[in-house]
């Protein structure tokens, strides 16, 4: 899987922006010519050098802010964003902050700030990826066609000339010193289609491309230091497993200190040892997710789903303690009315493990309907994750 619609942010900007013109044409990326050299060591600080506002219009619309650094390859981006996107500020502050960079290197890291009960948390999501990095495969070798459509900014007196393979695709604008008849795309560097483009006839800026059903377009293309410290930034995933983890081991604790006596007893046990296995499932499930990266490994995003949904067979269990909870009430009352409520109760249960029933296979459903799944099936996993949560709740 290609990333190509990366998901990027960055940092703030002088006041002499708006002195400069509005496209630098400038061609020198060492990234492309040279090639990728990442930076020595750790550094808590990222640098860019070129900021590109694209805005997006068709079927998804929106503005996009574009960070390239033309040295050593590193990219980020900011999108979704209003009309104050323009000024393409990066400001950690602000609880709704969001900034993904991908790194020549393989990393992909999503840096956001929440408030969490009126305190700000600075946090950064990595899928994984600072240890299983991202394989970005090569663009290579593809050839694109000059077509009779330019693309002229009068203001800077940019021309882009139009070129598209001849398999198809989308209409890709270039600028550069020439307009050649052909290219033959080499390397690129940059968002979706808009960005620097390394080819067999030297180095080109890709300024538009019109897809089937959207349009990107660069309206501003400007040198622009940028600095983001990401220093305050604290692992999600590290959050997340350090939580999880120790609520397993309360858990576990717990359960293993409760015994149980009565006509329930046997069901209540059962349910306990339900419970201890799939503690035990879900630390093996921790360790899987860790084994990839979400992008591109599809048992690390199956963990990533299973570790969010309840056991089906704990879930069947509670709802096997309930109805002999309920049928022992029913037989045990002395009015009518308690017992006719205790056995509702019984049979509403059991329209529950109905349904259960009908949501695992919903569940299990979805990895013939999702093959590989790369997040297309998040929107249907959440649905059974919400009626799984609901189930039963009306059997009072």
């Amino acid at each position: 899987m290609m990333i190509k619609c990366f998901l990027f942010l960055l940092l703030l900007l002088p006041a002499a922006i708006y002195s400069q013109p509005l496209f630098s044409a400038s061609l020198y990326v060492p990234a492309l010519t040279v090639g990728r050299v990442p930076s020595r060591g750790f550094s808590t600080v990222v640098t860019f050098d070129k900021r590109v506002s694209i805005s997006a219009t068709g079927s998804h619309e929106g503005h996009v802010c574009l960070y390239i650094n033309t040295r050593n390859g590193d990219l980020g981006i900011r999108f979704d964003e209003s009309e104050v996107l323009e000024v393409c500020g990066l400001n950690v502050e602000d609880e709704k902050f969001r900034f993904t960079l991908i790194r020549a290197t393989g990393q992909v890291q999503t840096y956001m700030t929440r408030n969490v009960h009126g305190v700000l948390k600075y946090l950064v999501l990595t899928g994984n990826t600072e240890i299983n990095q991202v394989s970005f495969p090569p663009i290579r070798n593809t050839t694109l066609y000059r077509q009779a459509e330019t693309h002229r900014r009068r203001r800077e007196n940019i021309v882009s000339q139009a070129y598209r393979a001849n398999s198809g695709g989308p209409i890709v604008y270039l600028h550069g010193p020439t307009l050649p008849r052909d290219v033959t795309v080499q390397d690129f560097l940059g968002f979706g289609s808009i960005g620097y483009v390394k080819t067999n006839r030297g180095i080109f800026m890709a300024t538009r491309a019109d897809m089937e059903s959207m349009r990107l377009e660069a309206f501003r293309w400007q040198d622009v230091p940028t600095r983001l410290d990401i220093s305050p930034f604290e692992s999600a995933e590290g959050h997340m497993d350090a939580g999880i983890g120790a609520a397993l081991d309360r858990e576990e604790t717990k359960l293993r200190a409760e015994s149980y006596t009565g006509e329930c007893g046997g069901e209540e046990d059962q349910l306990r040892r339900l419970k201890l296995a799939d503690i035990a499932s879900r630390r093996e499930t921790m360790v899987r997710k860790n084994t990839g990266n979400i992008y591109e490994n599809e048992v690390t995003r199956k963990a990533m789903a299973d570790l969010i949904m309840p056991s089906f067979r704990v879930m069947n269990q509670e709802l096997e303690v309930k109805i002999c909870r309920a049928t022992t009430q029913a037989t045990r009352a002395r009015s009518e009315s308690t017992r006719a409520a205790a056995e509702r109760r019984v049979r509403c249960y059991r329209t529950s493990q109905d349904e259960l029933s009908q949501l695992q296979s919903e569940w299990v459903g979805l990895e013939a309907r999702y093959p590989n799944d790369k997040g297309e099936s998040y929107a249907d996993r959440v649905s059974i994750r919400r009626r799984l949560m609901s189930l039963g709740n009306g059997c009072r």
